[in-house]
């Protein structure tokens, strides 16, 4: 089997799935039902909306990391929840599949890291000044490229994609802007092979993982 993401499709992912999937804990079985949906919907929207796209990645991704806290009877904090999560792939993956994507995707992510309006720590202040054109963060992903921390990648590419969803989901971005386009382009590309790198990193190693109370489980009639 090729180390690599790129352009395996959800249906080839369902394909790999569907013979271990029987013996998978029954809410990994809906985690990876409901994500593999979402993907679906996501190359559909590929070719003529990419904001929908980016929106159905992350909905599948959602489904893979989200936690339900049995305390407050509420999903746990997204940040925690996928950083979490996405320790546990990283461990897990043998073949490196996320490593390869984030060297596959070298200059995209590289772009991603040195937009600062991207960046969740600039909107601080509600608003970025203007000046400086580069966020400063990219010297740091330059360093853990080279020491190959992909932890740090993985966490910071995350954050960013999230800061774009949410400007999305919160109306605090305009449906197709010519002034989103480059970013929306750049993240959707990454987390694209991204959400197809982990998919695969549990069909072959963590089919046999708890990972975790799903938010949302199926009713069952009675």
């Amino acid at each position: 089997m090729s180390h690599l993401a790129h352009n395996i499709t959800p249906t080839q992912l369902r394909q790999q799935w569907k013979p271990i999937e029987d013996s998978a804990r029954e809410y990994t079985k809906v985690r990876m039902h409901r994500a593999l949906s979402w993907l679906d919907r996501a190359q559909a929207c590929d070719q003529n909306d990419l904001d929908i796209a980016l929106l159905c990645r992350w909905t599948a991704f959602n489904a893979l990391y989200g936690q339900w806290d049995m305390e407050t009877k509420f999903p746990m904090p997204e940040k925690e929840s996928w950083q979490t999560f996405a320790d546990r792939i990283l461990l897990l993956d043998k073949d490196e599949f996320v490593a390869n994507v984030f060297r596959r995707h070298d200059r995209s992510l590289h772009e991603i890291v040195a937009n600062k309006y991207l960046n969740s720590k600039r909107w601080a202040d509600h608003e970025i000044q203007n000046g400086e054109q580069r966020d400063q963060t990219v010297i740091q992903y330059q360093q853990w490229r080279t020491n190959k921390t992909w932890q740090a990648i993985f966490d910071e590419v995350l954050d960013r994609t999230y800061l774009l969803r949410c400007q999305m989901v919160h109306g605090a971005s305009t449906y197709n802007s010519k002034l989103n386009r480059p970013n929306v382009s750049k993240c959707n590309l990454v987390l694209k092979d991204l959400i197809t790198a982990v998919c695969l990193v549990i069909i072959n190693y963590g089919v046999d993982e708890d990972w975790g109370i799903m938010c949302y489980p199926p009713l069952h009639q009675t």
